[in-house]
């Protein structure tokens, strides 16, 4: 790690602004300390993900022992498929927080529906990957289709549909008349 970068966490644990960070670091701009923190976060989001696929390694290993049980206090991840538009921490999901997650916003006392479409990524992710479990595999839906699958979940069905396309969980044709599940949702 450089001396540059070491005193930009500094700077960071001790809140100093880009600018005043600039200044201490030799007239700097403060968008150069800006680069050198957004640098630093994107080296803490890949630090995560790669102790995530350790670990989740280690529990595949552990399952795979004479005991077959997985490490105690190891968590388990949701995968949800491996078709993601992104390949971040925000697709790294414990089976404990996706159920965190469905409890806070779906209702299952009648079906499922959808209490409020979330904002957070995690989030979103968990609830289209329930709702993509409403499709059967292989099969072709029409644009009527999908919406009458869609419609008693929640009432804007247009979102869900095109995040559920945006996410690769449900692919549409290119006429946008057809549409098919991926089949690697599990």
């Amino acid at each position: 790690m450089s001396g540059i970068q070491q005193q930009v966490i500094r700077g960071m644990a001790d809140g100093i602004s880009d600018r005043e960070l600039g200044r201490e670091l030799g007239n700097r701009a403060a968008s150069t300390v800006r680069n050198h923190r957004f640098n630093l976060q994107k080296k803490r989001r890949e630090a995560r993900m790669f102790l995530a696929i350790m670990e989740l390694a280690d529990m595949k290993r552990s399952a795979t022992n004479e005991s077959n049980r997985p490490e105690q206090g190891a968590e388990e991840l949701l995968e949800i498929h491996h078709d993601m538009p992104m390949a971040d921490d925000r697709v790294l999901i414990t089976t404990a927080e996706a159920r965190e997650i469905e409890e806070k916003h779906l209702d299952r006392s009648s079906g499922i529906k959808l209490l409020k479409f979330p904002r957070k990524e995690k989030a979103k992710l968990v609830i289209l990957k329930v709702l993509a479990g409403l499709f059967e595999k292989d099969r072709v839906y029409s644009d009527g289709e999908v919406t009458e699958i869609l419609k008693p979940v929640f009432s804007d069905v247009a979102t869900i549909r095109r995040y559920l396309v945006e996410y690769n969980f449900i692919f549409r044709d290119a006429a946008g008349r057809e549409y098919r599940r991926n089949n690697s949702v599990d």
